[in-house]
């Protein structure tokens, strides 16, 4: 599994929010649905960044916006799955991500504007470019969170965020969290397992 942190907030004694950051539209379902519906089902508040677009999500002959708008809305009914409470999509260029300072700053105010206590990203040496990017943008943004001087579209935070990534990106199906370990229902399962 990518993420086998739910222990680290089983009996906190309080309810925590956590905000899975993801590069595209389908990774918050892919790295870690499973995860954040036990989180869920613990009582902590979800969240979902997702960096890019999602533009060159397929090689079928259609349209950027369709692909960009279907992506989205697979996006926002799956988040209903695990609970999320708000998704933010940064739409930035699928394939095309780099770290800017608008980038960063993007993150920084993601960040700041859901306040969460866990964050779950990509593992800084994933082979997918956007995951590297969106994994360095990420802990690059995590000293700047509470100073003031540090410009963001949201004001500085009091805490900064622990943040899960997976421990490998070579065996991807031993990443998958099943639908007998966890409530995702058995239709949204065929549609994404791996063959």
């Amino acid at each position: 599994m990518p993420f086998s942190a739910p222990y680290f907030l089983k009996g906190c004694g309080r309810s925590m929010k956590v905000t899975a950051i993801m590069a595209h539209p389908d990774d918050t379902d892919l790295w870690c649905g499973g995860t954040l519906r036990k989180y869920y089902e613990q009582g902590h508040e979800i969240s979902v960044v997702v960096v890019t677009n999602g533009r060159t999500g397929t090689n079928e002959a259609v349209s950027d916006s369709w692909l960009i708008e279907t992506r989205q809305q697979e996006q926002l009914s799956s988040a209903k799955i695990y609970g999320a409470k708000e998704v933010l999509f940064l739409g930035n260029d699928d394939s095309e991500l780099f770290e800017t300072p608008e980038t960063r700053k993007q993150i920084i105010t993601a960040i700041r504007k859901l306040a969460p206590d866990v964050i779950l990203t990509h593992n800084l040496k994933d082979q997918n470019s956007d995951h590297r990017v969106t994994a360095q943008l990420v802990t690059n943004s995590l000293i700047p969170l509470p100073l003031y001087t540090v410009r963001a579209d949201a004001p500085a935070v009091e805490t900064v965020p622990v943040v899960f990534m997976p421990v490998s990106t070579i065996s991807r199906k031993s990443m998958w969290i099943s639908p007998s370990s966890t409530p995702l229902k058995r239709k949204r399962w065929d549609a994404i397992k791996p063959s």
